[in-house]
């Protein structure tokens, strides 16, 4: 009975802790506006709770300045496996703003930074990792207002609707 007894309670824990705990401790020390325990609850995040991810997030000007400096797109969004929806601008970010080919973002907004250095889409060697069925998975993105150098290579597959 008391097996039973301890089964039956994982499973009603499961069911209600469908919470990405592991992302929203991840996303803590992006920034201080998200709790860690109820992430999901707050207005700038979307969750996936069946799945248990953050499928939305919205950083404008809210990134801590300590996490600014050394700020990569790619190490961010590995982070958060199913993210479809983000936004980082007005912060300040500086550097190279490289997308990285396994995204799963469908919107990006890095407008209104310091991004400095390369805008990077990933290459034709990448072309069928980055996009799926021949589409990319990203719709939209906006980089106004920052100061890349270098040309901007769209693939001409590329799903892009707004840019």
């Amino acid at each position: 009975k008391f097996y039973n007894l301890f089964l039956l309670s994982i499973n009603i824990s499961l069911i209600f802790c469908l919470e990405p705990n592991q992302e929203c401790e991840i996303l803590n020390n992006y920034s201080s506006y998200f709790d860690d325990i109820n992430c999901c609850k707050n207005e700038n995040i979307e969750c996936n709770e069946s799945q248990s991810h953050i499928i939305r997030i919205n950083l404008r000007n809210s990134i801590r300045t300590e996490m600014r400096d050394n700020f990569s797109l790619g190490t961010f969004l590995n982070q958060f496996p199913a993210l479809e929806w983000l936004d980082i601008s007005n912060n300040g970010l500086s550097g190279d703003l490289i997308i990285p080919y396994n995204t799963t973002l469908v919107e990006l907004n890095a407008s209104e930074n310091s991004f400095d250095g390369k805008f990077v889409i990933p290459d034709n060697s990448e072309i069928e990792t980055f996009f799926s069925n021949g589409e990319s998975k990203l719709r939209v993105l906006n980089i106004n207002s920052n100061y890349f150098k270098g040309n901007l290579i769209i693939p001409k597959n590329s799903s892009l609707t707004i840019l």
